[in-house]
């Protein structure tokens, strides 16, 4: 099957073709009846029109026309008749179209034209201008025909934004993909201000594999440092760490340790201030233990202090021992005692589980400090990403996972349980919370609440103004790295291309959704198509509607199931290409099917599972969106759409 995210929707439209034209479009259509005081039938495609002509025409001949204003009935100038019976070249046809717009023949302007005259779309002269610029700096022809063929479609404004907007969702990336970069951005070249922290916390939340992944290394620090942690576990996170590159390799749990001690007294050091000073404890306790000073002591009360209450400490007592080089010559850095007391005041200073059981920084975060430590060449966000790539991996995969010892696989294994808290698809309830809720986050309903607010945010509930796309929109304004204002313009149309897209088009309701989601470490798109009737009083009409559900799974790959609803009788097709097998494992689950669709006063018709080759075969789908002709690609499906 096609790329999951080249899917064009498939809307209904209620408008009619005389209503879609506007004064000053072009079409090219056919007469196929004359009636008095000049008026005739006219056929522009599969679509009959009556309207109001300036001249005398005859029967059977294709004309040039264009929509001039006028009350009423739909009025028509005759442009440049084409000569002949209809039989003309489209290349001929498409050479005109483009004298009467005064435009230059080119490759891309005939590409567009013919375009244009096979799928009989209305044309004027701007929004030929604006299709051919787009079609000149894109990358890909088909799929931006796609998305001009979608807004000519759904009568959206020929704006370079409106554009942009829905070209995105012709790209092979998904929208997890998007929000994981700009995540990864962020974290890697964000400038740090108010704004960029909330949008990290969101990302955070919104991104499941991205929450997983950093809650998973803070997981990891706790099960390394805590002395609550079996002595085995604490081996195997070390091993972890070291692996995803946050510890240096080759070194250690003892030498890494002495390492940070050293790094402590180094003039040029970036350690905060109260790691420094904690550190600076340790270091005297130490010294002063190794010659058999009194003041040892001292610094281990003032050390437990710390550690307890984070209290005073004078400056007399934070001052470096002079026998460093001793200590590290003696190995007394590296002693059991010394390793010990580290790792009690990182484990202090790092993190700390809230009454909730989440985890939360306290005054040392992870990434400064291994920047810190490390060589100038360290990227946190690739040692995270790796921590990410070993949560993702199947336990059976010969991968990432056969570096790891079976401890190690164990701990991760444990930590994804403990972290991971998947909804639950099998019951329609939580999944719908579970889909209003990250709506809710990407603020895909923005634009409609202050339209409804007069225009004003103070009109809008604060937690509203906190979603995501009104706080990436602050974020272009504010001075980031290129990288990130390219990837947060990215996710900005993703959005605002399901709200282009959901539509009330008269009676009939258009609804189009996309959220990322992961599966068991399995990361893609869940996309939300519904078509459907309204009743009088505005509300949905559960008896009439057409719902598409396409999965993108990692052992089923892409699955799409068309449920279509007609007076509360259902009607659905499952497309997979190994359908068979699939109708096989759902046999014994039909029953169950119908009594449940029964108990909501639903009638299962039929189900029919087949494969995209057969239905292409079977049919011409003469109502499929040209869009899928342009970039040659039919029935396409998305990770998951409803």
């Amino acid at each position: 099957m096609q790329s999951a995210n080249t899917i064009r929707p498939q809307f209904q439209s209620y408008q009619s073709q005389t209503e879609k034209l506007l004064t000053g479009q072009i079409i090219h259509g056919k007469i196929n009846k004359i009636y008095p005081n000049q008026t005739a039938e006219v056929q522009i495609g599969n679509q009959k029109i009556f309207a109001v002509l300036d001249a005398p025409l005859k029967t059977g001949e294709r004309y040039w026309l264009q929509v001039q204003p006028g009350e009423g009935k739909l009025h028509l100038k005759v442009l440049d008749p084409v000569a002949g019976n209809g039989s003309y070249p489209l290349k001929g046809a498409s050479e005109q179209l483009l004298a009467h717009l005064t435009v230059t023949p080119g490759r891309e302007s005939i590409e567009l034209a013919n375009f244009l005259l096979k799928n009989q779309l209305p044309i004027t002269k701007e929004s030929f201008e604006s299709s051919l610029h787009w079609l000149r700096t894109s990358n890909s022809l088909g799929s931006s025909l796609a998305s001009i063929k979608t807004m000519h479609d759904m009568n959206l404004p020929f704006v370079d934004d409106v554009f942009q907007a829905l070209h995105s969702l012709e790209q092979d990336e998904t929208f997890y993909s998007k929000l994981a970069r700009l995540y990864s951005q962020m974290n890697g070249y964000g400038t740090d201000t108010k704004l960029s922290q909330q949008l990290k916390g969101l990302l955070k939340i919104i991104v499941p594999g991205q929450h997983l992944a950093s809650t998973a290394v803070d997981q990891l620090l706790i099960s390394w440092l805590s002395p609550k942690t079996p002595a085995e576990t604490q081996k195997a996170a070390f091993s972890i760490l070291q692996k995803a590159g946050f510890i240096p390799e080759g070194i250690s749990e003892a030498e890494f340790f002495e390492k940070i001690l050293i790094a402590s007294q180094q003039v040029k050091n970036q350690f905060p201030p109260p790691l420094k000073d904690g550190l600076s404890l340790i270091l005297g306790y130490t010294a002063a233990k190794q010659t058999g000073s009194p003041a040892a002591d001292t610094f281990l009360t003032l050390y437990n202090r710390f550690i307890s209450d984070f209290g005073t400490i004078t400056e007399e007592s934070l001052q470096p021992p002079k026998i460093i080089d001793k200590l590290v010559l003696s190995g007394a850095l590296k002693g059991q005692e010394t390793v010990t007391l580290t790792k009690n005041l990182l484990e202090t200073l790092f993190v700390f589980s809230s009454e909730q059981g989440d985890i939360e920084r306290r005054l040392l975060h992870k990434d400064s400090f291994f920047s810190a430590l490390n060589e100038s060449n360290f990227r946190p966000e690739q040692a995270s990403e790796k921590v990410a790539r070993y949560f993702a991996e199947r336990p059976e995969a010969a991968g990432l996972l056969s570096d790891l010892e079976k401890i190690e696989r164990q701990l991760l294994k444990d930590i994804t349980a403990a972290v991971e808290k998947p909804v639950d698809f099998t019951k329609g309830p939580p999944v719908a919370g579970f889909v209003k809720e990250l709506i809710k986050m990407l603020g895909v309903n923005m634009e409609h609440l202050l339209a409804n607010a007069g225009g004003l945010e103070a009109g809008v509930a604060n937690e509203e103004l906190l979603a995501l796309k009104p706080l990436l929109l602050k974020l272009l304004a504010e001075n980031q790295h290129q990288s990130i204002r390219d990837a947060a313009e990215q996710v900005i149309n993703r959005i605002t291309a399901q709200q282009l897209l959901s539509q009330d088009n008269g009676p009939l309701q258009n609804v189009f959704m996309q959220i990322p989601l992961a599966l068991s470490g399995f990361q893609t798109d869940l996309t939300l198509q519904w078509s459907g009737r309204k009743k009088s009083d505005g509300t949905i009409d559960p008896e009439f509607c057409r719902v598409l559900f396409y999965l993108d799974l990692e052992q089923m790959q892409q699955t799409v199931i068309d449920m279509q609803i007609q007076n509360r009788v259902l009607k659905i097709s499952v497309i997979n290409d190994d359908h068979a097998k699939l109708e096989q494992l759902s046999h014994p689950l039909t029953g169950l099917l119908k009594s449940n669709l029964e108990n909501m006063n639903y009638k299962l018709s039929s189900l029919v599972f087949e494969s995209e080759a057969n239905i292409a075969a079977k049919q011409t789908r003469p109502t499929q969106n040209p869009a899928f002709q342009a970039g040659n690609k039919p029935y396409r499906g998305v990770d998951i759409r409803i």
